[in-house]
């Protein structure tokens, strides 16, 4: 569960984080564990013994640690190849989780096999492995969703899980291995370490590659083709960029789109105070501040590190007239009760794909209803 958790957070920067990632993944991880459970049941009956189970464990380590050496080439070659997200999430998922997790699916059959020492006490014994196993997957579910990727980040979790199951492998073997066979897997388990600590991030124009509790985000610098400025982007999946903003000219607009919301100018004069839901770089609220030095406004941001980013690369100050309410866009306009004169929407996910639940007729509502007589809504629905 761990494995397919932080398979998201991998496959983010290339291919997104939509539906159809995690439908491939989840199908994908599914159908390779069926067949390991097949495959064990059959080994362990042909040859129940611990050392054939404890090199079972051995492959599953090495097999998961390869996934963080080989992801970013593998990724890189897939998205470039298959245009179409849903190939290439599948074969992308494929190539990098199906060998680990059918040799994770043959580990529990064979245990079971094991651990049967005769028929009468077989239900029992089987369902205390299953609950065990149970178990390990709602803790490794929900350390992972909730602290681990956020403190260790995803490339870390892959060689943590890796140096885990090379623990196991020491264990499982209970000494009928030779000496000179540990010390060789002890030796490769140093060197997955090795390679794991000192690999780049997913390009080498990146300067920042973090994990928080919403999203992978990247912080890349290019040269825009168009006027030969330096900018500064920050992206959740290589394809698109949630913000970004030229070096050296804080103030200037670089997406051409952001203009557009100076029309609330146009349409609503005079007016006061905005929501802004989607907050990113801020820089629409930087905008929206300098055009109107006596307004006021209110930021939704679901992500604090986004905000925590944008202050140390993206020229944020702190500033009375902007307010910072790190929460879902959603949820804000279920439970507020404030009126703006405008409100501005530009929240997205990946691959340009703006999260449904703020596409909907009762979102909407929701926004009209917290928007004064002559207020105005300026949506990005791109």
């Amino acid at each position: 569960m761990a494995l397919e958790l932080v398979g998201s957070r991998i496959v983010a920067p290339y291919i997104g984080t939509s539906i159809y990632v995690w439908t491939s993944l989840i199908g994908v991880i599914l159908a390779s564990l069926s067949f390991g459970y097949y495959w064990g049941g059959r080994l362990a009956d042909k040859k129940p013994d611990y050392r054939t189970f404890s090199f079972l464990i051995l492959a599953s380590a090495i097999l998961t640690g390869i996934i963080g050496i080989i992801k970013n080439p593998v990724l890189d070659a897939v998205s470039g190849a298959l245009p179409d997200i849903r190939i290439s999430a599948v074969v992308a998922s494929t190539i990098l989780f199906a060998p680990a997790s059918v040799l994770l699916g043959t580990i529990s059959p064979y245990a079971i096999r094991l651990r049967m020492e005769s028929l009468e006490h077989s239900g029992a014994t089987v369902g205390r492995l299953y609950a065990i196993s149970t178990a390990g997957s709602i803790i490794g579910t929900f350390a992972a969703g909730f602290f681990l990727i956020s403190y260790l980040g995803s490339r870390n979790i892959l060689i943590v899980l890796s140096l885990i199951l090379f623990a196991v492998f020491f264990l499982a073997c209970t000494g009928k291995i030779t000496r000179a066979f540990k010390v060789t897997v002890l030796l490769l388990a140093a060197v997955f370490l090795a390679v794991h600590l000192f690999q780049g991030s997913v390009s080498e124009n990146t300067t920042i590659d973090l994990d928080t509790r919403y999203s992978r985000l990247l912080i890349e610098e290019a040269t825009a083709t168009e006027t030969g400025k330096k900018v500064r982007f920050i992206r959740v999946d290589r394809n698109w960029a949630q913000g970004a903003v030229i070096i050296g000219e804080p103030d200037e607009l670089f997406f051409s789109y952001s203009g557009f919301y100076r029309l609330a100018d146009h349409f609503y004069p005079g007016n006061k105070n905005a929501l802004l839901i989607g907050g990113g770089t801020y820089m629409l609220a930087r905008d929206y501040i300098k055009r109107n030095p006596g307004n006021h406004m209110d930021v939704v941001e679901i992500d604090p590190d986004f905000t925590e980013l944008s202050k140390k690369y993206f020229y944020l100050e702190d500033d009375k007239r902007i307010t910072s309410i790190h929460e879902d866009g959603r949820t804000f306009l279920k439970r507020a009760d404030g009126k703006y004169d405008i409100i501005f929407i530009d929240v997205f996910k990946s691959s340009a794909s703006p999260p449904f639940q703020m596409t909907t007729v009762e979102a909407l509502r929701s926004a009209s209803n917290m928007l004064n007589e002559k207020g105005v809504l300026i949506t990005n629905i791109y």
